[in-house]
């Protein structure tokens, strides 16, 4: 992840936050179908760098869309940053214990249905965002 930061990081500011964005999308979705289907260790390695592709990309993006964001809608910096937190954090916690409940690690289709819903993420921030 180290490696890829600083060039993903330039282009998302020199491309778009929101093309940065979706691809990190696409990368999460290529992750979570790989390591339902992955039976090796190099298939895990092949896992592991979508991941950190898709990190990377969100890592370099998503403030700063966020900052864009509340400097064209003219609202406080603070307040977005910290609305998004807010909602991220609840999120994590209701959803995680949605995903405890429903959770079968032995079965290919749980990581089915998470990359089906992060390409579904893809193609809304494609055609809609």
């Amino acid at each position: 992840m180290m490696i890829t930061y600083i060039p993903l990081g330039y282009f998302a500011d020199r491309k778009s936050y929101k093309m940065s964005m979706i691809l990190a999308a696409a990368f999460s979705a290529t992750w979570l179908f790989l390591m339902g289907i992955s039976t090796s260790f190099n298939g895990l390695l092949l896992v592991k760098f979508f991941n950190a592709l898709s990190l990377t990309l969100i890592a370099g993006a998503y403030n700063a869309l966020l900052i864009q964001y509340a400097k064209t809608k003219l609202t406080s910096t603070k307040k977005v940053l910290g609305s998004s937190s807010q909602y991220n954090y609840i999120g994590m916690f209701v959803f995680s214990l949605i995903g405890a409940y429903f959770a079968d690690y032995s079965s290919q289709y749980i990581w089915d249905l998470s990359a089906f819903l992060m390409t579904m993420t893809t193609l809304f921030g494609l055609f809609f965002g």
